[in-house]
């Protein structure tokens, strides 16, 4: 089975959007990159990237990948196979090595290189502006080359945002992700992630909800995002 979706219908994407963001929302799962980046990890995809950020993870990298998917119940082996895959991949391509260089000096500077992809913040709403700045190290790359690299790379996102909001407000059916669809991303998150019962986030404070309802929920959400069962990745049913 695949899940990578290379190219993702728009209520794919925007539902797999929001189940990363709910991950960020919720502190206790936001563990989750913890255990990605982890330094051992972030070693091996420095060496990888850093003689090419276009390169595809070694085998080794991709071992590790599989091993944290797998673990974390976000993907089933052969974990490539899964849309996750191309996730953890860029962020760690992005911890690795920044915004990806063109390696080559910029038209009008002739010590700048010119950032070519920038990964963006998630969000659950396509039509928000978010943007993920690279750190400056300013003991290799100066104050000048780097404001240039960073507003050229800002510039690039926020032409693409622009395009998209028209696209998306061209088409009547669109409709932005709503609290209470946010709730059931987060419920999502709390059952795949977290591993609580249907019960126990049914019967939490804030949501007084049956378990049939969430039960039906959560497992409609798992199949549009593209998640393995529990079961099959080897997590225990409670």
């Amino acid at each position: 089975m695949n899940y990578s979706g290379a190219a993702p219908t728009a209520a794919v994407a925007k539902a797999r959007l929001s189940f990363l963001a709910a991950i960020r929302r919720l502190p206790q799962a936001d563990l989750l990159w913890v255990q990605l980046l982890d330094r051992e990890i972030v070693d091996l995809a420095a060496r990888d990237f850093r003689r090419n950020p276009y390169a595809d993870p070694s085998p080794e990298l991709e071992q590790r990948i599989e091993r944290w998917a797998v673990t974390c119940y976000l993907a089933d082996r052969p974990v490539r196979n899964w849309w996750i895959f191309s996730v953890a991949r860029e962020v760690l391509r992005y911890r690795a090595c920044g915004p990806l260089t063109s390696g080559f000096p910029g038209e009008d500077d002739g010590d700048e290189t010119e950032s070519v992809g920038v990964p963006v913040a998630l969000s659950e709403d396509p039509q928000q502006l978010t943007y993920l700045h690279s750190d400056w190290d300013l003991h290799w790359v100066t104050e000048r080359r780097y404001l240039r690299s960073e507003m050229r790379a800002f510039k690039r996102h926020l032409e693409e945002h622009i395009k998209t909001s028209r696209l998306l407000a061209a088409k009547p059916a669109f409709k932005i992700v709503n609290r209470r669809d946010s709730k059931h991303f987060e419920w999502l998150v709390k059952y795949q992630v977290l591993g609580q019962s249907f019960r126990d986030i049914s019967e939490t404070r804030s949501e007084k909800r049956d378990p049939g309802t969430v039960k039906t929920t959560v497992l409609k959400l798992r199949n549009l995002v593209g998640l393995p069962g529990r079961r099959s990745a080897g997590r225990p049913r409670k």
